[in-house]
């Protein structure tokens, strides 16, 4: 596949810089909210069709260079029936506690088609979708840190130290847990690609709430169990996103993820200095820029631009997901200012 994107994940893109945001397909797009006046948040995952019809609403409109299947990274508990819900202006709620591995059976991939088969059938719809534009696809997972981090005794949702505070005092039981969650999240996603996937991203929302230590132990080795087991027969690029990658990105570096997805909070211009040559950079616009005026908004968005002059793995994205009531002109606004950038015409 000819794409900017997936060149840009191997390191030899030489077109434009390639573009897509995080949380691209939503509740700031009016032809989203159309569909939830008539769906739930779950009908919408759990309808291939209309999974499919998400995923490709900011395609349609802003001309993304790739699209993310339009999912939530915890359906991984559909797996174990552990009673997830989404409760209208809460989020996500899981209705049975896990307190140790033993709540959680060993995944197969026959598992995985039973209980996340509306994943892989989404995929499937949305490449057919993808087709005419040769458009590349993504697919994730949560990282095992972060989706325990819901399913453990104490209500994450709630108040996060809590259930820091349960993770240290049941650490035995949480590597249980990190250990079975990271050998279902390889069936996962070795499915999606079958499915039809080109390109795969783990999340890692609650990274932030660990020390350096804990990042090493209780998040990064995980992570790197997972790339290692899908890579093992899946040639895929691999993307690792987490909310304090600006502090523990020399840590994933040991990780074998082809690129590295970085918060707003630190400047890509001395994580140019520091990345190795071979690892991918994708980031770091700070979302609330595009409440801002238009002038201020290109203005950062040629910052990180300048920041990664000349690189041939940058993927401009943002340091987190597209936040709700985004004015959708500015969406396209970036698209537009990124995409008549070339690669080596950095502020010109």
């Amino acid at each position: 596949m000819n794409s900017a994107y997936l060149k840009a994940t191997r390191g030899n893109n030489s077109s434009h810089v390639p573009i897509w945001f995080m949380r691209q397909a939503g509740r700031y797009m009016s032809s989203f909210q159309k569909l939830r006046q008539k769906y739930s948040f779950l009908e919408l995952i759990h309808t291939p069709e209309l999974a499919a019809e998400v995923t490709m609403q900011p395609i349609d409109a802003f001309g993304f260079d790739a699209a993310i299947i339009f999912s939530d990274i915890l359906v991984m508990a559909d797996l174990y029936d552990l009673d997830l819900s989404y409760i209208e202006g809460q989020g996500p709620r899981i209705g049975k506690r896990v307190y140790d591995a033993n709540a959680l059976k060993t995944v197969t991939g026959d598992d995985i088609e039973a209980k996340l088969g509306y994943v892989t059938s989404a995929i499937r719809c949305t490449k057919e979708l993808l087709a005419p534009s040769k458009t590349p696809l993504i697919g994730f997972c949560g990282a095992p840190f972060t989706v325990a981090s819901y399913m453990v005794g104490e209500d994450f949702r709630g108040d996060g130290k809590k259930t820091i505070k349960w993770c240290m005092r049941n650490q035995e039981a949480l590597h249980g847990i990190l250990e079975n969650l990271s050998d279902a999240s390889i069936e996962y996603l070795k499915a999606q690609v079958k499915a039809g996937a080109d390109a795969l991203q783990i999340f890692e929302s609650w990274n932030s709430y660990l020390s350096w230590k804990g990042s090493e132990e209780f998040s990064v080795q995980y992570i790197k169990r997972i790339i290692d087991g899908v890579k093992a027969t899946c040639d895929v690029p691999i993307t690792v996103f987490g909310t304090a990658n600006s502090n523990y990105f020399s840590q994933l570096v040991t990780t074998d993820a082809d690129v590295i997805a970085f918060d707003s909070k630190i400047d890509l211009h001395c994580v140019q200095k520091s990345m190795p040559a071979h690892i991918g950079i994708q980031g770091n616009l700070d979302p609330h820029f595009l409440f801002g005026s238009k002038a201020k908004l290109i203005d950062e968005v040629d910052r990180i631009l300048d920041a990664m002059e000349g690189r041939s793995n940058f993927i401009f994205n943002l340091g987190h997901g597209v936040l709700p009531e985004t004015p959708e002109a500015m969406v396209a606004l970036v698209v537009d200012r990124v995409k008549k950038r070339k690669i080596g015409e950095y502020g010109k």
